[in-house]
């Protein structure tokens, strides 16, 4: 057996797949998959089964939430939700863009290498040979994992704790739980039976949470170890845009008409075939966006009542302008980077793109970055003096006018070359000794510290 088919081995013995979410009391659809031969372990949607071919963009995971505020999971949210879609997918995807580079720094001093061919560079270039997994997919699939379900695991595919692992093999984090020896365990929803896995096998990606064990009293989601979904705080915030959403689809699908009733004193003989008789016509006439503000003749004695309230009375177009701020805050992405853009203008629309950079992207990649140091490259003396940094330079690159006034700086400043600037670039470099020199302007010169040699007095004559 290979070391792939021991290490899921630990977790799943070979069975007939057995689905761990199955369909909702409403009698929907649901996805949702198993790996081949592995049994009690759910599949993420979109093909996430060794063998199948990897989705072009990342899904969230199916099943990997408790019933909370209503019964949807973090994939319905996701799917449902557009805020919540909008700014997943935002960070996801800007984070995925970043190159993910290798360095090696130097046993002296403060410098650094970029490494391209060493085995972490080729680890994380291709990181999960089985999905056919980018270095994009890898980014944005963790992202993604934790801002859906607060949590990204992966099982390292290694001989030892000290191997360097051939491949990163991604895993829901649903049933999953950090045991008291810091081992994760799986436990099987249909028998219970707890699987345990050594810590070093697993790579987890999440943001500290408080939320501990569930204790009595406790929410059901809280594991210990393991990091809190951020649509977990939105669960009323998204169930009041629910609500929203419905109360508009009802209204056009009523004609958009304020809600009211049909009263009449006049004495019906057969009250039951009159009001359906009544409200057969009403609606024949009335109901639906085609019928629309049609002006209703009324006969038999009846009258119209107005009951209830409009939208604009229940607010509904301001519930759901503070459903997209809230959404934007939890995640913590300006509103015009989304598209809101009530109150943007052009200077602070730029800005705020280079403080989503700055103040937002950041704290994600510190996140992996400082995930990759301590659970996969600490103890792997292959990786020693190594290190994985994400490259923001590319997306923080100013307008054409604002770069080439910083390398004019830059260059009399006398800290890079021509070629080093052609090479950020991406322009060829040129074969001229002069483009690989630092210069700088006779003004800046070293001044001399001692004092200069006396001038020569001219012989006499």
């Amino acid at each position: 057996m290979n070391v792939l088919g021991a290490a899921r081995g630990l977790l799943w013995p070979a069975a007939a797949p057995t689905p761990l979410r199955q369909a909702p009391p409403d009698g929907g659809q649901k996805v949702s998959a198993t790996w081949p031969g592995l049994s009690q372990f759910p599949a993420t949607l979109g093909g996430a089964v060794p063998g199948m071919v990897a989705p072009v963009t990342w899904t969230p995971l199916v099943g990997d939430a408790p019933v909370g505020l209503d019964s949807w999971d973090y994939a319905d949210l996701y799917a449902a939700q557009v805020w919540v879609y909008t700014l997943v997918n935002k960070l996801a995807r800007g984070i995925g863009r970043l190159p993910l580079k290798v360095y090696r720094r130097e046993q002296e001093g403060d410098d650094r290498v970029r490494e391209r061919t060493s085995l972490l560079a080729a680890l994380l270039a291709d990181p999960c040979p089985s999905l056919r997994l980018s270095p994009f997919d890898f980014a944005q699939r963790v992202v993604g994992e934790v801002a859906t379900a607060g949590n990204s695991l992966w099982l390292k595919v290694a001989s030892g704790p000290t191997a360097v692992p051939t491949s990163l093999e991604p895993i829901p984090s649903a049933g999953w739980a950090v045991a008291a020896d810091g081992s994760y365990a799986f436990t099987v929803p249909q028998t219970s039976e707890v699987r345990r896995v050594e810590a070093w096998r697993v790579l987890h990606f999440r943001f500290w949470s408080p939320v501990s064990g569930s204790a009595a009293g406790g929410w059901p989601w809280h594991r210990p170890g393991f990091g809190l979904s951020p649509l977990e705080p939105l669960r009323r915030t998204l169930a009041i845009e629910s609500g929203a959403q419905q109360l508009g689809i009802a209204a056009f699908e009523h004609g958009g008409n304020m809600p009211g009733i049909l009263t009449t004193s006049a004495k019906l003989a057969d009250v039951e075939a009159a009001v359906q008789r009544i409200s057969h016509e009403w609606n024949r006439r009335h109901a639906g966006v085609k019928n629309a503000y049609r002006t209703p003749v009324l006969t038999d004695d009846l009258k119209w009542q107005a009951t209830g309230a409009t939208m604009r009375d229940a607010a509904v177009v301001e519930h759901r302008q503070l459903t997209r701020e809230e959404v934007c805050a939890v995640f913590d992405v300006p509103p015009p980077i989304v598209g809101i853009l009530d109150k943007a203008t052009y200077s602070n629309i730029s800005e705020q793109s280079r403080w989503l950079v700055q103040h937002t992207y950041n704290i994600w990649t510190t996140m992996i970055e400082e995930t990759l140091k301590t659970q996969l490259l600490a103890g792997v003396p292959a990786f020693a003096g190594r290190y994985a940094e994400f490259d923001t330079a590319e997306v923080l690159k100013g307008d054409a006018q604002a770069r080439y006034g910083a390398y004019s700086q830059a260059i009399n400043a006398g800290w890079i070359t021509s070629n080093e600037i052609r090479r950020i670039e991406n322009m060829p470099r040129i074969d001229d000794p002069d483009a690989d020199r630092l210069h700088r302007p006779l003004a800046l010169s070293p001044v001399l510290t001692a004092e200069p040699a006396p001038e020569p007095v001219p012989a006499a004559v």
